[in-house]
């Protein structure tokens, strides 16, 4: 059985990595440490690099992944990432679960979602967070 990785979209864990790494260009940039510590310069241009290189590439690094927040939920059920699925919770209506297929209208749309390969828990959780808006019980 497959299983996803559900990552919450928080606007504090989002800032702080990115905030450390401005922070670290910053220095880097106007060389605010001393001429003779240029290879803490260099040090701190490659953290800051690494962290915002870590943080934009932290959804690629699972093959099964679920990013929701306020707002919306992304799903993607394989590698591709041109096959992610967005929906807005503002526009979901009639939501149901049938052996492992979540059925909704979205913009007046139907719309299916088959998720029968994955865990029991895993299908639950996405049709909790589908009908509550992004926020578990």
């Amino acid at each position: 059985m497959k299983q996803f990785k559900f990552h919450k979209l928080n606007t504090l864990t989002q800032a702080i990595p990115l905030a450390i790494a401005i922070t670290l260009l910053f220095i880097s940039y106007f060389e605010i440490l001393d001429v003779e510590y240029s290879k803490l310069n260099k040090l701190c241009k490659v953290l800051a690099y690494a962290i915002i290189a870590l943080h934009f590439t932290q959804t690629l690094w699972y093959k099964h992944y679920v990013s929701y927040n306020k707002k919306g939920i992304t799903i993607r059920l394989n590698r591709n990432i041109l096959q992610e699925r967005t929906f807005q919770f503002k526009y979901l209506e009639t939501i149901s679960v049938t052996n492992g297929v979540i059925s909704f209208h979205y913009r007046q749309q139907p719309e299916e979602i088959d998720l029968s390969d994955f865990q029991e828990k895993d299908i639950n959780k996405v049709f909790q967070l589908l009908t509550n808006s992004g926020n578990l019980i």
